[in-house]
């Protein structure tokens, strides 16, 4: 389990909809909204490192994998 996490609501969807179509999910859980960013956890069938060179290499800054 992950956390993906983005300044944006629509970012962060579109995050979800890139790893769907990577075929890199399981799993995602609701969106929250937490102070000032908008998280979902996801469970995936890659492993972490993976998971963030495909998001870094669309998204670049605007989203993040945290712990």
């Amino acid at each position: 389990m992950m956390n993906i996490v983005a300044g944006y609501q629509t970012d962060l969807e579109m995050a979800l909809n890139w790893l769907r179509l990577n075929k890199a999910l399981s799993d995602v859980s609701e969106t929250r909204k937490q102070n000032n960013l908008y998280i979902a956890t996801i469970k995936s069938k890659m492993n972490r490192s993976e998971v963030k060179k495909i998001l870094s290499d669309r998204f670049g800054h605007y989203v993040k994998v945290a712990p």
